[in-house]
């Protein structure tokens, strides 16, 4: 009740800092908007990869936190959007606000307070939203967008925030098409451009692609390198492996979203890790798709890494492994630091010892992830001998959300389902919490506890 009753106070205080202002609404991939209205000439859009341009909470982009009221611009044109792009199709997310209040997005030359919102939100919530927003073309805020926190006029709360651009527009577009005109002599050969080369993408697809299974496109490839790497993109649908597929370097998976792509196998294992997916001493990345791993053995993982460094990347992957007698882990690093970035790693099935993620003498990156384990003896996130840095994600785990075993767990911005516990002791041994709170949304201490 206490949240529809904020969420109409939000929408009043938006109604009455919009009166008089020309306002426009649009439907986003995170729920309805409102952004100022401006005529503009007409535009293409041009879809791209996410690309995360702010994330205060690491100082990307902007040094964060934003305070309340306080306006700062951000340069938007640049590796991802090129100079001269009319517009910017972005994911905005809030962290963890101190105090309920909205965001505006504005172009980059707006001056003043906002007087229409992005999205609003309550205190302490992880919202993100759809936003469609201009961009000065000319001037000294050309390519630059404008962002304001506003806790509904108190000044001192704080918040973090996130920005990836998905798209943007260009001049152009929006006439009657005319008749085609006489074809013109063939211009030269212009140099080769960046990325990767289509010979180096490889299709996975239930039909009309290279192959119909992702271990049949990596066995395909012998010649990858740093200077020539490949990706394999996975068309939707539902791929089943009778073996584990080891990763290469240098060779990226990319699915057509998760849920939407799904790699399965039955491949369990006598001993642990059990992957399925499994990436030894690799430099890739996995991203957009669901991994999982239905079991067959007394041990089984969804994706499993050894020896890999931060160039080996899991991004909006979910990693689900069910079936094991015991020891399933969603995602299981040995000696290792990935980064996994808006990751779900779940497990359940298993009679005993469950894992959403389980790190062993590894030092991983882990940035939204939800990791989520039931069963007896079920641990959200295991460490042994391991320093996680875990950051703006939700961990459950029925007998233990986070468990260190001689381990560091820094944690921050997260949410904790479940009791914390400490094995061994000594300098370095336990937790380093900070805004950590439980499924209640109450504050635990700098020790989690």
């Amino acid at each position: 009740m206490r949240r529809s009753s904020e969420g109409r106070r939000g929408l009043w205080r938006s109604r009455w800092a919009a009166i008089g202002a020309a306002v426009a609404v649009a439907v986003g991939g995170g729920g309805i908007f409102v952004a100022q209205a401006a005529s503009s000439p007409a535009s293409s859009v041009i879809t791209i990869d996410p690309v995360r341009i702010l994330d205060t909470r690491t100082d990307v982009g902007l040094a964060g936190p934003f305070v309340s009221a306080v306006s700062q611009k951000l340069q938007v044109t640049g590796p991802a959007v090129p100079p001269g792009a009319t517009g910017v199709l972005l994911n905005v997310t809030v962290v963890a606000p101190a105090a309920a209040g909205f965001v505006a997005i504005r172009p980059g030359d707006a001056t003043g307070a906002p007087s229409t919102s992005s999205l609003n939100f309550d205190a302490g919530a992880v919202l993100p939203n759809s936003v469609q927003v201009g961009l000065p073309t000319a001037g000294a805020n050309a390519g630059q967008i404008d962002i304001t926190y506003d806790a509904y006029g108190v000044q001192g709360p704080t918040t973090e925030m996130l920005i990836d651009v998905v798209g943007y527009m260009t001049p152009g577009g929006g006439g009657a098409t005319g008749p085609a005109g006489a074809t013109g002599p063939k211009g030269d050969t212009g140099a080769t451009g960046p990325g990767y080369d289509l010979a180096q993408v490889v299709w996975v697809a239930k039909s009309g692609g290279d192959f119909t299974s992702l271990s049949q496109a990596m066995a395909s490839i012998t010649d990858n390198s740093a200077g020539k790497p490949y990706v394999i993109k996975i068309a939707p649908g539902t791929y089943t492996e009778t073996a584990p597929v080891a990763m290469k370097s240098f060779v990226d998976v990319e699915g057509s979203g998760q849920g939407v792509t799904t790699l399965t196998c039955n491949c369990g294992s006598n001993t642990v890790p059990g992957g399925f997916v499994t990436a030894f001493e690799t430099t890739a990345e996995i991203r957009y798709l669901t991994v999982t791993n239905t079991g067959g053995g007394p041990v089984s993982a969804a994706v499993a890494t050894e020896f890999v460094t931060e160039t080996f990347s899991l991004l909006h992957v979910t990693a689900s492994a069910t079936g094991g007698a015991s020891n399933n882990s969603g995602v299981y690093n040995k000696l290792s630091s990935p980064t996994m970035t808006n990751v779900t790693a779940t497990t359940t099935g298993g009679a005993t010892n469950n894992h959403g993620v389980w790190n062993d003498n590894s030092f991983p990156l882990m940035i939204n992830v939800t990791a989520i384990a039931t069963g007896t003896s079920s641990f959200g996130v295991y460490n042994f001998a391991s320093v996680p840095t875990i950051r703006g994600s939700a961990i459950t785990g029925t007998t233990y959300s986070v468990f260190n075993s001689f381990s560091n767990a820094k944690i921050a911005d997260s949410t904790l389902d479940g009791p914390t516990g400490i094995e061994g002791g000594g300098p370095g041994i336990g937790f380093t919490c900070v805004g950590v709170h439980n499924q209640d949304f109450v504050a635990l201490s700098v020790t989690c506890a």
